[in-house]
């Protein structure tokens, strides 16, 4: 990687582009919502597998051989060890999320989606800790969830 790191980085950017590309074609020449749009240009279209391997590997390199700040270990090492629960329980923080939104009225602009983006991340970075933590003390819940079983 560390090789053909300009490479990489190079593929993450046109793979990015790509993706981008296909999503604003389909808004200017085939009619398509923005929500049609983000529904058809998603991470298992062809352009979006693209990039997600593309930015996997561009990020495992960075991570892996770019110098970073020591204040932000703490930060990586939690989203390391929480990172495969909060993908599991995404989908239901985004449900109820929207559904509050719905309920609140509120559509969804550029400042609500990033706020959004955020509350997601936040929440279920927090279920994961909490589910981790009474997984402590129930260790079939961690078997369950993310495969971590009891030290022997």
């Amino acid at each position: 990687m560390q090789e053909r790191r300009t490479a990489i980085t190079v593929l993450f950017w046109v793979s990015m582009a790509s993706l981008l590309a296909y999503y604003y074609w389909l808004l200017l020449t085939q009619g398509q919502t923005p929500l049609d749009g983000i529904n058809t240009a998603h991470q298992l279209s062809p352009e979006g597998i693209f990039y997600t391997l593309m930015a996997s590997l561009f990020f495992f390199t960075i991570f892996t051989y770019q110098k970073y700040p020591q204040a932000l270990n703490p930060i990586l090492h939690a989203l390391g060890k929480h990172s495969y629960f909060a993908y599991l329980v995404h989908p239901f923080v985004i449900t109820y999320l929207a559904l509050a939104l719905q309920h609140a009225g509120r559509i969804m602009t550029g400042a609500i989606a990033i706020a959004f983006y955020c509350a997601v991340l936040i929440l279920s970075m927090m279920l994961a800790v909490v589910f981790r933590k009474i997984g402590e003390h129930l260790p079939f819940v961690n078997e369950l969830t993310i495969g971590v079983y009891p030290k022997k």
